[in-house]
């Protein structure tokens, strides 16, 4: 049987401790927010992800073109039966 959790009690006196700076200082209480919290990301993922956001970026252009070239041509085909279905979905039918 586990009676104290040292984790939970400190995150408590964690917020204790913001809710008593920010009675004082608001200023010193958000600093002291951003100390509490905080993420990283390598550049490494960074990198990633402007990679990956640029090649679906360009596919995405790519099936624009291509659905505006069809419109054009009159040779756009809507499924009818799809946007049914989603329409039913959407209000929940």
């Amino acid at each position: 049987m586990k009676i104290n959790d040292s984790n939970r009690i400190s995150q408590v006196q964690k917020y204790q401790q913001a809710n008593r700076l920010t009675d004082k200082d608001p200023a010193t209480a958000a600093s002291t927010y951003a100390k509490l919290d905080g993420v990283s990301i390598s550049p490494q993922a960074l990198e990633k992800a402007r990679d990956l956001s640029q090649s679906e970026g360009s596919e995405h252009a790519e099936r624009i073109a291509d659905v505006k070239r069809q419109i054009q041509e009159g040779t756009y085909h809507v499924e009818t039966n799809a946007v049914v279905r989603k329409m039913l979905e959407a209000y929940g039918e």
